[in-house]
């Protein structure tokens, strides 16, 4: 493929005016209009969109902050080319109560997904954990009996504690101080190490020098899905279609896009003021009796001044990586048949592909292909100019046509790729053990909610954290109410109507104070 041949379609997340306010010392921001609201949400992704819905439900006038010009957060997807490309999080494990009853509520049915492939030596294994593929592997048998050997002792542990609690209970806090990779060594198999690391790298945001093995065996755990008659799932659409629906229940009015929180802090024990800027350079001073912090924990000590000094220091040992997905159409599969994902251990920048096409909403010309291409902590800058971002996936690319069709590295003429700048939470034993715990702790009315009070990316987690945070501003806001808890709202409170407003685009609405009957205009942003 020659690179100045191909056309590359690049986008990334908003990062300009976060890095003006909170690394160039900008934040001295006067308001120039007051809004309130009862709860004001930090993040429009599956996390704060729930936390929203859930206040919602329980009567709470909410408003959502969101610095990207869409919403969806890990979720997002991008169209291009008359497609939908599903830029980040694409399935989920066996969903816990809370987050069936609200996809049961929402009415979205889970799409179940087909086993992943193993790519070695130049052929695709379906199935390669099943006793009869593995006999067919290119390796020694006293590989395949590593691979056996993993797949017992993940089935033979008890189920990992969710939400992660204080304190981890053995076997697990065991398990949970060691490194991945000295656990994975012990099975002194080559490729079990360098499929392990490939799957690390891509879903966990790290090798396994720096992961839990703890996380690594819970996560895996939904990939030997079919061991324990528990398949993954996503949804039609892809999982941006849970955000958009809830984004639908809530109002397109209560969602302000590419509208930069900078600074919350308490003015009273009762009341939170949050700031932002707008999308054209309005600085928004939003008071409200609480606020959901639902976004990524390493920008809380530049929002927050009140974080006492431990939870500094806690939120400081919580690590974050970069990577790029990287699409393309073919007319030919990259992804063999019946098979969603493709692990290329045998790879040097590319971890996986998976094959978007089934989840996409209308059919597509071609083959919709994902290419996840995970990145250092010290690799970050490297999203920061076009050009890189450019050479990054045009390698990618070459490097999975080589492997795959070799006589089409020189035949593709367009790609699209998404840059992520702080995506993934590491789950590293320091974050597991206490840092994670002590992260996530309320300051006053100013809660959390986001994968990293799990210390593992999973829309589950986002989901759950979504649920507790919620429980946590209406116990604060109603501390003698009998009213039920957020989880019971599920089944026994009624759908909010659906706006039929677009939810993916700045608005122009009145902010309506339910409790106060007050209304406050907003003036376009």
């Amino acid at each position: 493929m020659e690179e100045d041949r191909t056309s590359i379609y690049i986008q990334h997340q908003r990062w300009g005016i976060a890095h003006q306010l909170f690394w160039r010392g900008g934040g001295n921001v006067e308001p120039q209009r007051k809004i309130s609201c009862d709860v004001t949400i930090i993040g429009a992704g599956p996390a704060g969109l729930a936390s929203a819905w859930f206040l919602q439900q329980l009567g709470y006038d909410v408003l959502v902050l969101e610095n990207e010009p869409t919403i969806g957060g890990a979720t997002r997807t991008e169209a291009w080319n008359n497609v939908l490309l599903p830029c980040g999080a694409t399935y989920f494990a066996e969903p816990p109560d809370t987050f069936r009853e609200l996809l049961n509520a929402l009415q979205l049915t889970p799409v179940p997904l087909p086993d992943d492939a193993l790519w070695l030596s130049g052929t695709p294994y379906r199935n390669f954990w099943h006793d009869s593929v593995l006999s067919e592997l290119p390796i020694p048998e006293v590989e395949r009996a590593a691979f056996r050997r993993f797949r017992t002792d993940i089935e033979s542990l008890p189920p990992f504690p969710f939400p992660l609690p204080d304190v981890l209970p053995d076997p697990w806090r065991a398990l949970a101080a060691q490194p991945a990779e000295a656990v994975v060594n012990t099975y002194t198999s080559p490729t079990l190490r360098s499929l392990l690391n490939a799957y690390a790298r891509s879903v966990l945001g790290a090798p396994l020098k720096d992961i839990s093995a703890a996380c690594l065996y819970d996560f895996y755990r939904a990939e030997l899905a079919w061991q324990f008659l528990r398949p993954r799932y996503s949804l039609r659409g892809g999982l941006a279609s849970l955000c958009q629906r809830l984004a639908e229940h809530i109002g397109s009015e209560r969602i302000l896009l590419q509208c930069l929180a900078f600074r919350i802090e308490h003015v009273s024990n009762t009341c939170v003021r949050t700031l932002g800027i707008t999308a054209r350079g309005e600085s928004i001073a939003i008071e409200s009796g609480a606020a959901v912090f639902a976004g990524p924990k390493l920008i809380a000590k530049h929002l927050i001044p009140e974080l006492p000094p431990a939870q500094q220091q806690a939120i400081l040992r919580l690590q974050y990586i970069p990577y790029l997905t990287v699409h393309l159409v073919t007319p030919f599969r990259l992804v063999p048949e019946d098979t969603f994902g493709l692990w290329l251990p045998e790879a040097q920048l590319v971890t996986d592909i998976a094959d978007t096409t089934p989840l996409h909403p209308q059919p597509v010309e071609g083959f919709l292909s994902c290419l996840y291409v995970p990145l250092s902590r010290w690799q970050r800058k490297l999203l920061l100019e076009e050009e890189s971002i450019r050479s990054l996936a045009t390698a990618a690319v070459r490097e999975v046509l080589q492997l795959l069709a070799p006589e089409w590295a020189s035949n593709i003429s367009e790609l699209a790729c998404f840059a992520w700048g702080h995506a993934l939470i590491i789950p590293t034993p320091i974050a597991l053990l206490g840092a994670a715990q002590q992260a996530r702790r309320p300051v006053g009315h100013i809660v959390f909610a986001n994968t990293d009070n799990e210390a593992s990316p999973a829309i589950e987690n986002a989901i759950e954290q979504a649920a507790r945070a919620a429980e946590i501003v209406h116990a604060l806001l109603h501390s003698h109410s009998t009213a039920p808890l957020v989880r019971r709202l599920i089944q026994t409170y009624p759908l909010m109507p659906c706006s039929h407003a677009h939810p993916l685009q700045p608005v122009d609405r009145t902010v309506t104070n339910s409790r106060t009957a007050t209304s406050t205009s907003l003036a376009p942003l």
